[in-house]
Parts: structure tokens; C-alpha cells; sequence
């Protein structure tokens, strides 16, 4: 048996399965459609390269392959790509045989809008995240954190039996964390994932990571979908440094349909302190909701940013790369104090704080009059948040009274 390459493995056998065409590549292996001749089943083999198989100094990959097929076992819901064996051929190559899929990718449906300069509706979005939301509070509840969401490892398939008559399979857990498990599968001063979509605690490689951190992607997806752009755009380095010290343009006027109650729940997905995002049940919960109140629109945005003619470099794919370390930790000053998270109006309130406080470049608990046009008059402040009476746009124009008045003052 010869290493994976593009024609070798054509014809022959992987298990009881023969090979009939290669489906795609990437760096460290190939997937090919197989057929079980006897019953006809059709299935899909993903092969380790036998180089890395090989090498000791690649066990790592033996580990994450063989763990890719341990946890969507482990969770076993719909929603997961099944796997259903693991095996090795006789020049070493690593198999998985998986459930073969037709269908597209989300990144494949993406940019098929893009080149039409259109965004899928909000209620079609919202219908995919329920999907993807309750594989991964299932995953998170058997222990796995998937650490890679992003549209190419979201699959649509028909299906007739779900809303939207599409089902969303979650695939590639190579980068599986399981929580009863110490190991990491990371080197020190790395992290591994894609940059785009990386919680800012995955940026710098933080080893008390949880579920939350596949929150904080799933609302890199939403307000990508929605806004037609995702929260950070450049190179790996500056996108993994704004996840940790920036915030992202509201999502309010990039998306100018959706209600303010809605937009404030998807930036609530990206709080910058892990500790103070929903868990992803939670969150599942939140857009079944928006589901059931009828207010999501079923029309296609229009206008979304065209495709690029060429490959773009602002989505990096899943790498190796080195962590910002330190980074969170000096921008957590920036974040609110620590509390429960209201959703909807004391979701809104705690967005506009966590606005107002980097900006300002200080922690604060109190609205302050803004310089010019007031903001605090669009969101509302509900108990039992910790949010005093923001400024009337009467207001705006008073001098504020201070408690403690400054030296300058005094004099």
C-alpha cells in the first residue's frame, strides 16, 4: 500500500470498503468516497498520512485522529458526523470511516451568496445556530469542546423532517478537548485553531478553557452571517490580538433588520471575559426563542460584499500558532464587573458598559454622558442589572454633577 496521494488508493480496499474517488485533501491526509460492494453502503475514509503515521515526533496527530473518532461517539447526537470505525492498513495508514454526506458546506453556501451580493435571511441563520447550538451543548455535557467551529466544518444536508427542511452536521473534532482529560495536545506558547474564529481565551493558549470558548465562535458565525463580515479581518496576528483587546463594530447597523434585542444577544456571544458568556444550552435556548416569537425575517438581506476574485488571506485556515499571551489579562480591566447575564435588555446594558469602558480605557459601572450624539437612550437598563438611569438626550447638554469633584474643579 502506497501513501495517500491522488490516484493510488482508487480501486483498492480500506477495511471491507473499496475506494472509488478521492472527495478532498488538506496537509495531513485525504478523504475518498468507499462503497461496501456487498450491501452497496456508500462511506467516507479519512486517511492519515503513513509519513506522520510513522514518525514519532507526529504522535500528536495519531492522538488527535483517534480522538476526533472517540468524541463523536461519545456524544452521539444527530447533528455530529458519525463515525463508526478506526482502523490502520498495512503500510501504517490511519483510517476513520465516517457517514458519507451530500450535500455543501456552510463556507461553500456562503460564497455562493457572496457572489450574488446577498446574506442569508435572518431566520435561516438563526435555524442553522439552534442546530449547531444543541450538538454542541450535548458535546459539552459529555465533556468535549470542539475548539474549531467554523463554516467549513459546518455541513447542510437535506432533510425534510427539521425546519428549514436543512440539517446541520458538525464535523472534524480533531482539535476535541475532553474535560476529563488533562492533556491539552498543545505545545507551550501555542494554540491551535483558526484565528478568525478563536475565542480570545484560545488565542492565548489559556489551559482553563471550557465550553464557552465554542460560544464565543458560535457568535463569530452569527455576526458573520448576519453582517456579512466577521468580527475581525487581516492577518493571524492582528485578528488574534483584536479578539483579545477590541471590540467588534455593533452589530446593529451592519445588520440593520434585526431587532435591537437580537443583535445585543449575538455580542453577548462575544464578550470579551469568558465568565460572563451564557453556556451553550443556554444560548440554544435563547434562539429557540427568537425562533418561536415569529420576529426573525424569512427575506434574504441584499447588498452583502461580493466575493473576492481571488483568495482572500483575511480567514486563516486551522493552524498552529503562537498564543497572545498576557493580553486578556491586561484588557480585562476593561470589562465589566463580573455578574449574571440578563438576556435581552440587561443583555444590551452590559454590551453598551463593556463598550463604554474600553473606550474610555477604565472599568465603570455608571452610563457617562457621551461626547456628542447620546448612545445610553437606545438601550434600556433592566433589573436586576447594576446599571443606573442612563442620559436623556435632554440631558446630554447639562453639565453632569459629580460626587467628588476634581482638582481642577476646586479651583
Amino acid at each position: 500500500m502506497h501513501s495517500p496521494n491522488k490516484s493510488s488508493l482508487v480501486d483498492s480496499f480500506v477495511g471491507k470498503y473499496k475506494v472509488t474517488r478521492e472527495i478532498g485533501r488538506g496537509g495531513f491526509g485525504v478523504v475518498y468516497e468507499v462503497v461496501q460492494q456487498s450491501i452497496g453502503h456508500r462511506a467516507a475514509a479519512k486517511l492519515l498520512s503513513p509519513a506522520l503515521a510513522s514518525d514519532p515526533k507526529h504522535q500528536k496527530y495519531i492522538e488527535r485522529f483517534v480522538d476526533e473518532a472517540r468524541a463523536v461517539n461519545l456524544i452521539n447526537h444527530p447533528g455530529v458526523l458519525k463515525i463508526f470505525d478506526l482502523g490502520e492498513l498495512p503500510d501504517r495508514t490511519m483510517y476513520i470511516l465516517m457517514e458519507y454526506l451530500e450535500g455543501e458546506s456552510l463556507q461553500a453556501r456562503i460564497d455562493k451568496y457572496q457572489l450574488d451580493g446577498k446574506r442569508l435571511s435572518p431566520r435561516k441563520i438563526f435555524q442553522l445556530a439552534s442546530q449547531l447550538a444543541g450538538a454542541m451543548a450535548q458535546a459539552h455535557e459529555r465533556g468535549v469542546i470542539h475548539r474549531d467551529l467554523k463554516p467549513e466544518n459546518v455541513f447542510l444536508i437535506p432533510d425534510p423532517d427539521v425546519e428549514g427542511r436543512e440539517r446541520c452536521k458538525l464535523l472534524d473534532f480533531g482539535l476535541a478537548r475532553f474535560l476529563d482529560s488533562p492533556e491539552r495536545r498543545t505545545t507551550a506558547g501555542m494554540t491551535l485553531g483558526t484565528p478568525t474564529y478563536m475565542s480570545p481565551e484560545q488565542c492565548m493558549g489559556l489551559d482553563t478553557i471550557d465550553g464557552r470558548t465554542d460560544v464565543y465562535s458560535l457568535g463569530v458565525l452569527l455576526y458573520q452571517l448576519l453582517a456579512g463580515v466577521p468580527p475581525f479581518v487581516g492577518d493571524m496576528g492582528k485578528v488574534m490580538r483584536a479578539h483579545c483587546t477590541e471590540l467588534p463594530q455593533p452589530l446593529g447597523p451592519r445588520a440593520p433588520n434585526l431587532s435591537a434585542k437580537i443583535a445585543d444577544f449575538v455580542m453577548s456571544l462575544l464578550l470579551k471575559d469568558a465568565g460572563q458568556r451564557m453556556q451553550m444550552r443556554q444560548a440554544e435556548q435563547t434562539i429557540n426563542g427568537f425562533l418561536e416569537s415569529g420576529e426573525l425575517s424569512k427575506d434574504e438581506y441584499q447588498g452583502g460584499p461580493q466575493a473576492p476574485t481571488t483568495a482572500s488571506p483575511a480567514i486563516a485556515p486551522t493552524t498552529v500558532v503562537r498564543a497572545e499571551k498576557g493580553k486578556l489579562q491586561s484588557g480585562s480591566a476593561l470589562l465589566t464587573d463580573k455578574r449574571g447575564m440578563l438576556i435581552g435588555g440587561a443583555a444590551g446594558a452590559i454590551v453598551l458598559a463593556l463598550c463604554l469602558g474600553v473606550l474610555s480605557g477604565r472599568a465603570t459601572k455608571s452610563c457617562p454622558p457621551p461626547p456628542a450624539a447620546p448612545v445610553c437612550p437606545q438601550q434600556k437598563c433592566a433589573e436586576p442589572a447594576p446599571c443606573p438611569a442612563c442620559p436623556t438626550v435632554s440631558e446630554v447638554s447639562k453639565p453632569t454633577e459629580s460626587k467628588r469633584p476634581s482638582k481642577k474643579n476646586k479651583k
